[in-house]
């Protein structure tokens, strides 16, 4: 089955239980001006459960990632299935009538601008790229240059209400 949501024009293979839009009236409006002037693309960002919040809090912050193969940055994958690699699997909150446990797997709107390095798209089944960045990679150097606009949940046993 393939999800759609209507706003971004999303398409997801791997239906998630839920998806939760996120507004944050206090998003950059550095990023408003930038995704004017140069457009934007849609990225996912997996991650560790207990991360979401503050990732939401904060935004994502390119300096508290532990993983740099490719430059330093927040990175992100056009692919859902690269980003789920990377998300882990956590506990829910106590009294959630949601789950017991979730992976959760971010949709960003990144900015097309030298401050992303973007991977190159494949050519007759060679990956064509910069800096060994794989094809379905973006690496974002300026935090203002991304913003979380959904989180897909993913969860592994609803609760029953009582």
């Amino acid at each position: 089955a393939v999800v759609s949501t209507q706003s971004t024009g999303i398409q997801i293979k791997q239906a998630p239980n839920y998806i939760v839009e996120v507004k944050n009236p206090r998003m950059s409006s550095v990023f408003e001006t930038l995704a004017t002037s140069h457009g934007t693309s849609i990225g996912f960002h997996g991650t560790h459960t207990e991360n979401v919040f503050s990732i939401l809090q904060k935004g994502l912050c390119g300096h508290l990632n532990k993983r740099a193969l490719f430059g330093a940055g927040t990175y992100l994958s056009t692919d859902l299935e690269v980003a789920m690699s990377f998300a882990k699997q956590g506990k829910s909150w106590p009294y959630s009538r949601i789950c017991q446990n979730m992976i959760c797997v971010l949709v960003c709107k990144v900015i097309n601008s030298d401050q992303v390095k973007q991977g190159k798209e494949k050519l007759s089944g060679i990956s064509i790229h910069t800096e060994s960045l794989p094809h379905n990679y973006y690496v974002v150097k300026n935090n203002d240059h991304v913003t979380v606009t959904h989180v897909l949940l993913y969860t592994s046993r609803a609760r029953h209400q009582s």
